[in-house]
């Protein structure tokens, strides 16, 4: 590299020296170059139909019926149909479960029916004996009321009145036999009144005493404990009852929830059922799915008798009249491309049919092998990242099939006017590119110059040069 003057010094020397004119005739001085030239990347593609609808499986089982790859369908037409023998027999036996249990919950109803009228009847039978134990209680506390106290009074009055009678009687009598009207016999009946009469009032007293005497301490703690006994007996009836009716409950319970449970299965499986055949919702052609195997370690079509799970994807439908354009670009591309971009391709097997498009979208994620299409994974790992590229056709022709392969020209830049120079003739420091110019038989050194390297090795200049300027080699010294 050679060694750099200063702007003003050079100038100097040159103008002194050279007078502007005076060249060495030794000197290499090279013309800029001028061309006219455009950008383009080449790529192969892969021409892919437009999505209509994918079709998933919605329940697990067994292939029975299954379209051919490739083949066009309408709208209706069975897709695939899976074998429901399974699903039948499960739905056969929940329905058996749920009659089953609405038996047992109707037993359960009628044995709750029994419990609870034979606990109302014990709880009545309980509190009856409870209430006459406290009844029985307070009327023994109580010595002797005040109306059966005047009843009592009234019997002993009633039986004096009549011991007085009796007595007047004997009186009587005992003096019809002084004076000899009767016989002494007729006395021994009356005295007999008489001596009953005295006992009854005598009995009438005691009752009436006893009466009114206060309840013994034995006696009171026998009808307490009575009571109490009989209270306990209610308050155990009363928390057998809520503990049985409440086991009764949750029985119930558990019950309606098996028969909540087992509808809900009915109604899944025959939602299943009504799943089990999957139809075109749409017009178009139907391209099935390969599935990966890893005995073969490979992916195989999907066909009649093979497995499938739930939420599957089995296909897609596509419209064979709306294409674009598939392509995979390596690592090193992928700052060159942009959406919007022209395209030209064409068809391998029909390179005179042209097709037009412009790129539409470009992943921002590299692209797993295993994701792409086997056409790519055919090829030898490069060791770069791979990023997916939807080209928008305009003009198809009728040759152009889904699944065709084609040559697409991908415009990075326009054509426009290049100036270029050799490398050699730049002289660098850092980021600053210099170049010693001859403009007009005059010679300008440390020019300032902008530009970039191109992938042929020569400097492309976007400032500093203008057409006709010759620069001089690295090396040389002007």
């Amino acid at each position: 590299m050679k060694a750099v003057t200063y702007l003003g010094l050079g100038f100097l020397l040159v103008a002194a020296g050279c007078g502007f004119g005076i060249q060495n005739t030794n000197q290499k001085w090279i013309p800029v170059k001028v061309t006219v030239t455009s950008q383009s990347l080449f790529e192969i593609g892969i021409l892919e139909a437009r999505e209509l609808a994918r079709i998933q499986n919605k329940v697990t089982g067994n292939i029975s019926e299954l379209v051919e790859n490739g083949s066009r369908v309408t709208q209706g037409d069975i897709l695939v149909k899976l074998d429901d023998e399974e699903l039948r027999s499960n739905l056969d036996a929940e329905i058996i479960k749920l009659e089953q249990f609405k038996e047992d919950l109707e037993t359960e109803w009628a044995e709750y029916a029994v419990l609870t009228n034979s606990f109302a009847l014990t709880t009545k039978l309980k509190v009856a004996e409870k209430d006459h134990a406290h009844l029985n209680l307070e009327a023994k506390l109580i010595s002797l009321p005040l109306g059966e106290r005047r009843i009592k009074e009234i019997e002993i009055e009633l039986a004096e009145l009549d011991l007085l009678d009796k007595t007047d009687q004997f009186l009587r009598e005992k003096e019809l036999v002084r004076k000899g009207f009767a016989p002494e016999s007729s006395l021994e009946r009356s005295l007999r009144e008489n001596d009953a009469a005295k006992t009854f009032v005598e009995e009438k007293k005691s009752q009436l005493e006893l009466a009114s005497l206060p309840l013994p301490a034995e006696e009171r703690l026998t009808l307490e404990t009575a009571l109490e006994n009989f209270e306990k007996a209610v308050r155990r009836n009363d928390e057998k009852q809520k503990r049985d009716l409440h086991i009764q409950d949750l029985i119930t319970e558990g019950i309606r929830l098996k028969i909540k449970h087992s509808e809900e299965e009915v109604s899944e499986i025959e939602a299943q059922l009504g799943d089990v055949v999957l139809r075109a919702p749409t017009n178009g052609i139907m391209r099935l799915n390969q599935k990966w195997s890893w005995s073969i370690r490979g992916y195989y079509p999907l066909s009649a008798g093979q497995k499938v799970n739930g939420l599957d994807m089995v296909g897609v439908i596509v419209d064979p009249m709306n294409l674009s354009l598939r392509i995979i670009i390596h690592e090193s591309d992928y700052p060159l491309l942009k959406t919007g971009q022209s395209v030209r391709a064409r068809l391998t097997g029909f390179p005179d049919q042209e097709i037009t498009g412009s790129i539409l979208s470009i992943t921002e994620l590299a692209q797993d092998r295993n994701d792409l299409s086997p056409v790519y994974r055919q090829a030898p790992a490069i060791g770069q990242a791979m990023f997916l590229v939807y080209v928008s056709l305009n003009g198809l022709t009728e040759k152009a099939m889904p699944g065709m392969t084609a040559t697409a020209e991908i415009e990075l830049e326009a054509e426009r006017e290049r100036l270029l120079i050799p490398y050699e003739s730049v002289n660098t420091e850092g980021s600053i590119y210099q170049v010693t110019v001859r403009r007009k038989g005059q010679i300008l050194t440390n020019v300032l110059v902008q530009g970039t390297l191109t992938s042929e090795g020569s400097f492309e200049v976007t400032r500093g040069l203008q057409k006709g300027d010759e620069v001089l080699l690295e090396g040389e010294q002007p």
